[in-house]
């Protein structure tokens, strides 16, 4: 009998810091304890290509006390990985030696393909990709991975520089809460769209989206025209999700908290993430999106 190893996985996203221990027994994973704290390293990054001391002892302290929580849980094995703002910030390498001096975790910064891997890796314990095309999509804070699979086999694999918080910082804030910032948004999108479209002229039999805005949205959607599911993953119309993305688009950050039930830090990011899911969905001629609830994490963590 082979005995359970407790593991730990650290995602440093640009919007948040995602920290999970497992317990690991042959092939399957129980999740112990999972956390996420809204960290936002793309803040500053996105902004002036260096991350603020503030937001550098925040993300300290965060490892510190993830560190406890595997010794306390007597983890043997820890992995931590830095995307999209990790990859802008030109100050990346002292935040990575305070928290290795801090907690002795290594922050290892992955590149774009690497977090495509990742992301296929992790969403295909959930759905099954084995046959046809599938088109998975993570819009994170930082870039969009956009991942093409053939019969289970990773054709493509980009990253973009669509990042919700990314955009909150390279477009008009001011307009954040009106449709002039959806279509701000849109303009954005349409300057990239001969890159893109290009991977979509081949029929795609299914769309996989993943990310803490699309679950968010999902769960708005459902909340009102009712749950759906196939073969037990979330499903959501793209005409649906469409609709849900203009209307909060025309609400303020602040009602999009008080009437949706938002935290903070999703109810600005959710508006730019829900427009590219919208429009690569569009792109690729699909008409529902697959909503798994994996991600990055999930592919460290199978891995």
């Amino acid at each position: 009998m082979v005995a359970p190893t407790r593991i730990g996985i650290v995602d440093m996203g640009s919007n948040a810091i995602r920290f999970l221990v497992a317990e690991a027994t042959g092939g399957t994973a129980h999740v112990l304890e999972s956390h996420r704290l809204p960290v936002r390293l793309g803040r500053d990054a996105f902004h002036t290509g260096q991350l603020a001391e503030t937001t550098m002892a925040d993300t300290v302290d965060a490892f510190r006390r993830f560190r406890a929580t595997c010794d306390r849980l007597g983890v043997v094995r820890i992995r931590a990985v830095a995307t999209s703002a990790m990859r802008d910030a030109h100050n990346r390498d002292l935040l990575i030696d305070r928290v290795r001096a801090a907690s002795g975790i290594e922050i290892e910064v992955i590149s774009g393909t690497q977090e495509a891997y990742l992301l296929k890796l992790g969403i295909e314990g959930k759905v099954d990709l084995s046959r046809g095309r599938s088109l998975l999509v993570d819009v994170g804070g930082g870039s969009v991975e956009v991942v093409l699979v053939e019969d289970g086999q990773v054709s493509s694999a980009d990253s973009y520089r669509l990042g919700a918080l990314r955009m909150l910082e390279a477009l008009d804030e001011t307009a954040s809460s009106g449709e002039t910032f959806v279509d701000l948004l849109h303009k954005h999108l349409r300057n990239l769209e001969h890159r893109i479209a290009e991977r979509f002229e081949t029929k795609v039999d299914r769309y996989v989206a993943v990310g803490g805005n699309i679950e968010s949205l999902y769960d708005l959607v459902a909340a009102r025209s009712g749950q759906r599911r196939v073969e037990g993953i979330d499903v959501v119309g793209l005409a649906d999700l469409d609709a849900e993305v203009h209307g909060l688009a025309r609400l303020s950050v602040a009602a999009r908290m008080s009437e949706r039930g938002l935290r903070a830090d999703r109810a600005d990011t959710i508006v730019p993430a829900g427009v590219v899911y919208v429009h690569l969905g569009e792109l690729a001629g699909c008409d529902q999106v697959l909503v798994p609830r994996a991600g990055i994490k999930d592919g460290l963590l199978l891995e």
